[in-house]
């Protein structure tokens, strides 16, 4: 073997020297680990920081929604109490509408004391001389006692007049509010006690006008009457008559004077 031959043999088999920059396959691992972990530690805290954000911000939503629908259950309620009383309102203005149409010919006559055999057709024409009226022209009516339905002394049931024709029971109900001289006597009783007419009033009305006679008796109201079926009150002489439809319109009018 020649030198040179061996010469390219040693330096073959001799290693190199190691350099400070040389890295160790876990010294590698230890860093890439390290790496890792910082790594790890600050996407958790991203991902933290995000779930808190996006947890204020629903917990806001829901404020703003739970608020939106509280708002809109109070407008719902009120929209319901509403329509409510807009109904009942109707329902009531229908059926006193429907009761004055029925009793539209109809007049009541109270405080004539009742008499076996009496006559009440007699009783109607002696009236109707008193306030004026000709034989010649002398309404067309039915007239009765209403047994068993008045409110009045078991003696005394109020009497049911009913006309034909509407003009002709407004025309006799005008005539009498501008006298009212209608008495007893006029018709044979001994006592000279007056005869009260009025409209034919349905349940309700009736119930508005007595609550409303009553307040006029302890001076809480100047003036109760009637027109077309619907009960009027004045609160003073200067007053114009206002139409009460229901016992707490007649609460609230008292109230606002």
């Amino acid at each position: 073997m020649c030198d040179n031959e061996r010469t390219l043999r040693s330096n073959n088999s001799t290693k190199g020297p190691t350099t400070s920059n040389d890295m160790s396959v876990g010294d590698l691992a230890n860093l890439m680990k390290s790496q890792f972990s910082a790594y790890q530690r600050s996407t958790k805290e991203e991902i933290k920081t995000m779930g808190d954000k996006l947890s204020t911000e629903i917990d806001i939503l829901k404020r703003d929604i739970t608020s939106d629908v509280d708002k809109l259950r109070e407008e719902t309620r009120k929209i319901y109490a509403e329509l409510t009383s807009t109904i009942n309102t109707l329902e009531s203005d229908t059926t006193q509408a429907l009761e004055s149409s029925i009793r539209a010919n109809d007049l009541i006559v109270s405080g004539i004391p009742f008499v076996q055999g009496e006559d009440l057709m007699s009783y109607f024409n002696t009236w109707c001389s008193s306030l004026g009226y000709s034989e010649e022209h002398l309404p067309m009516v039915d007239v009765r006692r209403l047994i068993g339905r008045s409110s009045n002394a078991s003696n005394a049931p109020n009497i049911l007049i009913q006309f034909a024709i509407t003009v002709q029971r407004n025309d006799f109900y005008a005539r009498y509010l501008r006298s009212r001289r209608l008495v007893l006597s006029d018709i044979g009783f001994s006592v000279n006690k007056r005869i009260y007419v009025n409209e034919n009033l349905g349940p309700a009305a009736r119930a508005i006008r007595s609550k409303a006679l009553r307040m006029k008796k302890d001076g809480r109201l100047y003036a109760v009457f009637t027109r077309n079926g619907a009960v009027y009150v004045k609160r003073n002489e200067e007053d114009r008559g206002i139409a009460v439809k229901s016992s707490e319109e007649l609460d609230h009018l008292l109230h606002a004077s």
